[in-house]
């Protein structure tokens, strides 16, 4: 079955929405290109607003979406936790921290 065909079945079982096809097709299915363009976090990460801007932005990243999607959801991780990026220093690499802790760094 064809991965559209698959997902437009999967949305016919109550409770199951574009969004719920999208992820799973991106993590079950590893559809390179699916993208649940509904997701709060990546409207959040781009600062954008509306679901309809980030599929126009996101037509430049196919057939890839489903990577950039997990890159902007990494982002917006960040931002929920708490956690920073620590700037790099020349040689060193830059490392995560909790804002409770000193910055760490990794020579490189």
């Amino acid at each position: 079955m064809e991965s559209g065909a698959f997902l437009d079945r999967l949305c016919e079982i109550p409770g199951i929405g574009v969004w719920t096809a999208q992820y799973i097709a991106m993590r079950a299915l590893g559809e390179p290109d699916a993208f649940p363009s509904g997701d709060v976090a990546l409207l959040r990460a781009l600062d954008l607003p509306s679901n309809r801007e980030l599929e126009r932005r996101a037509e430049a990243w196919r057939p890839w979406r489903a990577y950039a999607a997990m890159y902007l959801w990494s982002m917006a991780g960040g931002k929920v936790s708490g956690r920073r990026s620590v700037p790099a220093k020349a040689g060193k690499l830059s490392v995560e921290t909790r804002d409770s802790q000193q910055p760490a760094t990794i020579a490189s």
